[in-house]
């Protein structure tokens, strides 16, 4: 069993302007000789966490994390302005020629894969290795299967009724339009903002793990950078995620033939098997790992072993 490295503080903590008005904060730790990697985030909306690095051997790897835009320590905090996947991956070009790194390794998981990938395609030439896990193409199908809950709804009936009742409360008495509930996290009273964050946490937070307990939180409880955080979220989702349908896939054969791993896990119900099982049948070249008995989250312990293994093995 791999158990994840002991956490370790960062040797560099700074921030780079990326545009006239986005400024990302960066974290370097482990060996600032070690083999560079750089890893992504999940959300859109979310950070980077100190846990994330925590797969990594200090010892052997440099390891690089950012909060994108509008996220985290980046300023200004919960800004969609300029605010897009594009802009997101020439940060990190940014940040690559900034560090003076020639090559990298490139992580993430959920929509940290999807930027992975999404980079690895553009900048195929800097990239050493690919390690994703929790795979979200960002196709309307997967948008729709975790948001728009047709599929999902009928494995979660107890927490689609709530958030159901809960849409009524914002006018929204059928369906589930992103764009409505968009425009309330931006220009809503703070009650209705605090109502839609809620919605979000209470519906989307609920499926990381198996074994995860079912905990709602009040509208009342709902915090301000939770609610900045879930119109970042929204921004992507309403112009989806600045893709085209099943693009990532179709542009596959940009990846770089480098060694590459595609880590899920079997009852991942957020990002569905088929997200990492067409990516695998699109890049050929790439190790597809099923995790049994585990669901989203990468702290989950079956996926913990898979990813430490790896990056183990592309230390080197």
């Amino acid at each position: 069993m791999n158990k994840l490295y002991k956490q370790y503080p960062a040797f560099r903590k700074d921030s780079l302007q990326v545009s006239e008005i986005h400024k990302i904060y960066f974290e370097e730790s482990g060996n600032p000789k070690g083999k560079p990697v750089i890893l992504f985030h999940g959300g859109p909306g979310s950070k980077s966490k100190p846990r994330h690095r925590r797969i990594f051997n200090p010892k052997k790897w440099r390891v690089i994390m950012f909060d994108q835009r509008g996220c985290g320590k980046s300023k200004p905090f919960g800004e969609i302005h300029d605010n897009t996947t594009w802009d997101l991956l020439e940060d990190t070009e940014k940040l690559r020629k900034h560090l003076k790194i020639n090559k990298w390794a490139v992580y993430g998981a959920s929509w940290g894969s999807t930027l992975a990938i999404a980079y690895a395609e553009k900048y195929p030439k800097v990239v050493s290795n690919l390690i994703v896990s929790s795979i979200w193409l960002c196709r309307k199908k997967d948008v729709d299967w975790l948001f728009n809950g047709e599929c999902l709804r009928r494995m979660f009936p107890d927490l689609w009724e709530w958030r159901t009742s809960a849409l009524k409360k914002v006018g929204l008495s059928s369906g589930y339009n992103s764009k409505i509930l968009f425009n309330i996290l931006k220009n809503g009273t703070e009650k209705e903002k605090k109502l839609v964050s809620a919605i979000f946490e209470n519906w989307e937070g609920q499926f990381y793990k198996v074994k995860q307990s079912i905990k709602l939180i009040k509208a009342e409880d709902s915090r301000i950078k939770d609610i900045e955080s879930n119109k970042v979220l929204m921004h992507y989702v309403v112009n989806n995620c600045f893709f085209k349908d099943n693009q990532l896939v179709k542009e596959a054969k940009k990846l770089p033939k480098v060694p590459t791993v595609i880590i899920q896990g079997r009852y991942d119900v957020v990002c569905p098997l088929d997200n990492a099982w067409d990516l695998k049948n699109a890049v050929l070249h790439s190790k597809l790992e099923i995790i049994p008995g585990v669901g989203h989250h990468s702290s989950e312990r079956g996926t913990i072993n898979k990813l430490i293994e790896y990056t183990d093995r592309y230390s080197n």
